[in-house]
């Protein structure tokens, strides 16, 4: 039964997903001990509880009424596994699973370690959002509507990259990294990483806007705003990237665009095209490789710009730590049987890999370090889950790379089916075993193995133009953001076997894989866009009603896309607007406020209403947009000067993200035509109750760490001030909200060791709190070996200060 709650809870579940694509890549927090890592994370899996929970609701109401013989669970549940990427999803749920309850370490397989916080709860929560986007996105409308705000949410990312490159944002915004930009990812590598996988996008967006240009279909400067706005995002992405300097990412980059024009020209039936593309591909691949080879008459090539990083992959120290991390990361899985099948438990690399830590190594990376990634997503997957997460996260990619060309009707019949799972399986079997035999060993595996699954998907398509297949007839209407999409994935899995997945990238893949699922194969029966649904009933009626209904649905898409505006500002507000923020020395900030504000406004406004820039439409943006950031600014504000330490800083964020939300789910519910039916209350009380569950979870799982980490970064802060007292009492208060974080354990030891320098009668009490702190950090991680050396080196300066050699010994 359609009811009035489950449709809200429907519309909520879409704002979920629209907020997780704009605030992860967009969210950082200076005053948190990790500024990045830990803030998207923790926001990202509140949102996924939040959907989560709206889901629930919405099933129950959907089945309201019913009898249980009409529900059909067993018939809903095989549907659901016939459904794309449905089984290896849940595949790599029973994965992660397992391998936690085998892990060394369970705890922080499950919650993910202090850096990167990728534990299970974190990859189920990326998996619920795909779940949930694969259940309820069901019409074009929604589809547009993602794919718009994933580009727009790229654009402050871009822009905080240009503000960094040339030195316009001093302070904690300017970046760490040289001449290399970072944005509001706080590396270089992941920046690149993040926008890679959005410019497929945004050429879609560009070439979407162009075929409405010659269309004609909406006024001219409707028309004409969108194909100004997606070719500057376009080049404004690509300078940031440009101005990362990093390799992987630009290596991706190349093999994603490379997919995009194949897939392109052959889908358009231009067979020279797309052997042209192919071989400009071989052309620029002989190029670079010719780059890194010395004494060549590319050499000088190498000396200029830019061009100098492509042309030293292989002589620089980061490739030669790859490679010997390659090796202790193989050394380490083949070490046990169990551990090559099952892993070492995720999140557990840095612990396990101490013994497989060689000499080489130690050497380029300094005592006591230790690896936590191998810097390859196959030889990640090898190391924390065994062969068989080696086996489901292949299969994860085979089957998105199947599903996307099957939806472009590139394989069709039983034969064509057999063809391309042969080809990947042979192409992933010579990736293990030619470098097996040219280097004697199986450290080029992880990448040998993705660079073998592509090779296959690039000889399946020359095999399919050489025989002038005919392609499966398919409604284009998607058909280049299919491509986007497949274009992406392949940026993306060329990327991540160099470098690390994080929060940002994995949610975007997470978000692609759905839209891929839903775009390839929509369900049968799925509804047409709101807009052009006809819910009138008598054709005078549709007449005289048709103007008031049009412009009903401009001002519900305009008001919630502008509610979406409003996000992206108060998360730019949350980012930059602290103390220290001088707005007449930060001019190149407030440009980014305003400049983000503008463009994002002229594209939503031109896409939501067919004559843009009315005095209503120009009212309705600016109230919800900038309504937003004047709620949220004086709030975060107060947050801020209130206490010493502002811990609670993201709990106003948290409060207005979800009222923006709900607002949001409001604004769609009004458009939405829901019969009148007398509605059953009965066992709506459990609903408060689920509420109550989840906000628990949100506070204790989420927002606890961030503020944990608040408190933690502020001792940090105290400490290096020389001042103890406060040092120690803000570590205690972290250690209040995460009782069981090792790190802050550790940094309290410290803090009581500092204490106990002075010459004072209390001393020796310094001295023992400080034995207690880091003995519980040693018993909550017992195989992290910095514990034993703090022991050590407590113990040795205690040592130092007594004078009895009874207790020296």
């Amino acid at each position: 039964m359609r009811t009035r709650l489950g449709v809200f809870c429907d519309r909520l579940i879409e704002a979920g997903w629209l907020a997780a694509v704009i605030v992860v890549p967009l969210l950082f927090n200076v005053y948190s001990e990790s500024v990045y890592e830990v803030n998207k994370v923790c926001i990202l899996r509140s949102i996924a509880l939040v959907m989560s929970l709206a889901w629930v609701v919405r099933t129950v109401e959907e089945q309201r009424g019913k009898p249980l013989s009409e529900i059909g669970l067993t018939q809903q549940v095989k549907g659901l596994l016939l459904r794309p990427l449905v089984l290896p999803a849940l595949l790599l749920i029973g994965v992660y699973v397992l391998t936690t309850l085998t892990s060394i370490w369970p705890y922080v397989s499950l919650w993910g370690s202090y850096d990167r916080r990728q534990g299970t709860y974190t990859t189920l929560a990326y998996i619920a959002i795909f779940f949930l986007i694969l259940q309820t996105l069901r019409t074009q409308e929604q589809r547009e509507r993602l794919v718009t705000f994933t580009v727009l949410a790229s654009l402050p990312v871009s822009l905080h990259a240009f503000i960094q490159h040339y030195g316009l944002a001093p302070g904690p915004w300017g970046g760490a990294f040289g001449e290399r930009v970072a944005s509001s990812l706080g590396n270089p590598i992941f920046a690149a990483a993040y926008l890679i996988m959005v410019v497929p996008l945004t050429m879609r967006q560009a070439v979407k806007s162009f075929s409405a240009l010659i269309e004609g279909r909406k006024s001219l400067l409707s028309r004409l705003i969108p194909v100004v706005f997606y070719p500057f995002v376009l080049v404004i992405q690509l300078l940031s990237i440009v101005f990362t300097q990093s390799r992987g990412p630009f290596l991706g980059l190349l093999g994603g665009l490379f997919f995009f024009f194949l897939l392109l020209a052959i889908s358009k039936g231009k067979r020279g095209l797309a052997l042209v593309v192919i071989s400009l591909a071989v052309m620029l691949g002989l190029l670079l490789a010719t780059l890194n080879l010395p004494n060549t008459p590319l050499a000088a090539l190498r000396e200029l710009p830019y061009v100098e990083r492509l042309g030293t992959i292989i002589e620089t120290s980061t490739f030669k730590v790859r490679i010997l991390i390659w090796e202790g990361a193989v050394q380490m899985s083949t070490a046990s049987l169990t551990r090559m099948i099952f892993g070492y438990g995720p999140e557990t690399m840095d612990l396990a890999f101490y013994p497989y830590l060689s000499p080489a190594l130690v050497q380029f990376e300094g005592p006591g370090r230790t690896a936590d990634r191998a810097h390859n997503e196959t030889l990640d997957a090898l190391v924390t889950t065994g062969l068989i997460g080696v086996a489901v996260y292949l299969l994860l990619f085979g089957s998105l790379f199947y599903y996307g060309f099957k939806g472009l009707g590139l394989i069709g019949g039983r034969q064509q089916q057999t063809q391309f799972a042969a080809l990947l399986a042979i192409g992933g079997a010579l990736g293990v075993l030619l470098p097996w035999l040219l280097d004697g060993a199986l450290r080029f595996a992880g990448v040998g193995i993705p660079a073998g699954m592509l090779a296959a998907l690039v000889v399946y398509l020359v095999l399919f133009l050489l025989r002038r297949q005919k392609r499966e007839t398919w409604d284009g209407r998607n058909q280049v953001l299919l491509i986007a999409l497949l274009s992406a994935i392949v940026a993306h899995f060329i990327e991540i076997q160099s470098g690390i997945a994080v929060t940002t990238t994995r949610t975007t893949f997470w978000v692609y894989a759905a839209l891929t699922a839903v775009t390839a194969l929509p369900r049968e029966g799925e509804p047409v866009p709101a807009r052009s649904r006809d819910r009138w009933g008598k054709k005078g009626r549709r007449r005289s009603r048709g103007k008031a209904q049009t412009a009903s649905v401009h001002r519900a898409s305009l008001g919630s896309h502008a509610l979406l505006i409003g996000l992206l500002l108060i998360t730019l507000g949350f980012d930059f607007i602290t103390p220290a923020l001088d707005l007449r020395s930060n001019l190149a900030i407030v440009g980014l406020f305003v400049l983000v504000w503008l463009l994002g406004g002229g594209v939503v406004i031109a896409e939501a209403d067919e004559q843009p820039f009315r005095i209503g439409s120009l009212l309705i943006y600016s109230l919800a947009s900038l309504g937003c950031l004047l709620v949220f600014v004086p709030l975060h504000i107060a947050s801020l000067r209130l206490f010493d330490v502002p811990a609670n800083i993201t709990l106003t964020y948290y409060l207005c993200l979800f009222l923006i939300l709900i607002t949001f789910a409001l604004v769609l519910l009004k458009r939405t035509s829901v019969p009148h039916r007398a509605e059953e209350h009965s066992n709506r009380w459990l609903y408060p109750i689920l509420a109550a569950v989840v906000i628990v979870l949100i506070f204790r799982t989420n927002l606890d760490v961030v503020r944990a980490d608040i408190y933690s970064a502020f001792g940090r802060a105290y400490q290096e001030a020389e001042q103890w007292d406060r040092s120690i009492a803000l570590y205690q208060w972290a250690l209040e909200l995460a009782p069981r974080q090792d790190h802050y354990y550790r940094f309290l030891g410290h803090a009581y060791l500092k204490k106990a320098q002075p010459v004072t009668g209390q001393r020796e009490y310094w001295f023992s709190k400080a034995q207690e702190a880091l003995e519980r950090a040693k018993e909550l991680s017992p195989l992290d070996p910095d514990h034993y050396g703090n022991l050590a080196n407590l113990h040795h300066a205690w040592a130092d200060v007594t004078d009895d050699p009874a207790e020296k010994a």
